[in-house]
């Protein structure tokens, strides 16, 4: 692919229309959110990829500029899956490198069932394989997850919104205390936090009650021993809500071709905080196996 950007859309396979953006040159790697984020999350390390590779950010239903999800019950991870494949048909991918973040690990593996003679490769950032409450939360996510799936989503989604709204509304007092709970990392921006914020109250409310439900039904236990692709998963020890020395470290064992990193200040904002390192570690994995080369070799067998 040549290095214009570009952006698109494309009709799912229900007619939902998904909004996704291609820029940069060579082998293809194609990024999967996680819950209720956009593609501001990788503002930072986009720019650094772009110069290796054609990457390409998609919204999934109910975010940015993507159609709400409609029912609510489309907002699946195999339905985002799905939603992935049409994009990649409508792009023209044959094969790619999936990176997915938080939940998008989900998706990215999911993607890896449905559809893994086009994946070359998988990393997975802060999150798990499934049960995403569960691992990120342990008890606390096990009680969140029976709330979420008793009350009416809408109601549900409304007060999440309304927390959202409310958080950013009050700006850098917010801010310091998330960091202070440690569920903001101590080096992310506040204009980064701020971004996200304002994102979450524009995601359509019923799909946010839907994603959290299914995240949590969610499981790609039974795919890990199958897994042929090589598997970079990066943890981070000071991450509350994936943490490696939990349940979310083991769960990735059985993998036949796994990398496993943990970060000993890696936060769930990490992709705001740690960016340059993230990316040396995620290189290195794909030199390692012969997916990546620096200069004119660099179109290696994971290109169009």
């Amino acid at each position: 692919m040549d290095g214009s950007r570009r952006a698109g859309r494309v009709a799912a396979v229900d007619g939902t229309q998904i909004v996704y953006e291609v820029c940069g040159a060579g082998p293809v790697m194609v990024l999967c959110n996680g819950f209720t984020t956009s593609s501001f999350f990788w503002k930072h390390l986009i720019p650094l990829w772009m110069q290796r590779f054609t990457v390409v950010t998609w919204d999934y239903r109910g975010h940015g500029l993507s159609d709400p999800a409609m029912p609510p019950g489309s907002a699946s991870i195999p339905g985002f899956a799905d939603d992935l494949r049409c994009v990649l048909n409508a792009i023209g991918v044959e094969s790619c490198i999936l990176v997915g973040f938080s939940m998008g690990c989900q998706v990215a593996l999911e993607a890896c069932r449905t559809m893994s003679p086009r994946i070359v490769a998988v990393v997975a950032l802060f999150g798990g394989p499934g049960q995403m409450m569960t691992h990120a939360l342990g008890p606390v996510g096990t009680v969140l997850h029976g709330v979420m799936r008793l009350t009416p989503k809408i109601v549900f989604a409304g007060a999440l919104r309304t927390l959202a709204f409310g958080i950013f509304r009050t700006g850098r007092l917010s801010y310091k205390l998330g960091q202070l709970l440690r569920l903001v990392g101590p080096d992310a921006r506040y204009e980064d936090v701020k971004d996200y914020c304002e994102h979450i109250t524009r995601v359509d409310p019923a799909t946010i009650a839907q994603m959290g439900v299914a995240a949590e039904a969610y499981s790609a236990k039974d795919l890990l021993p199958v897994l042929t692709q090589p598997t970079l998963v990066v943890l981070g020890e000071r991450d509350v809500f994936c943490t490696p020395s939990g349940k979310v470290g083991a769960s990735y064992q059985g993998i036949s071709k796994l990398d496993l990193v943990c970060l000993h200040h890696g936060t769930h904002t990490s992709l705001f905080e740690h960016y340059a390192e993230i990316d040396d570690i995620v290189m290195s994995f794909l030199r390692q196996h012969s997916l990546y080369k620096a200069g004119p070799e660099a179109l290696l067998k994971s290109a169009l």
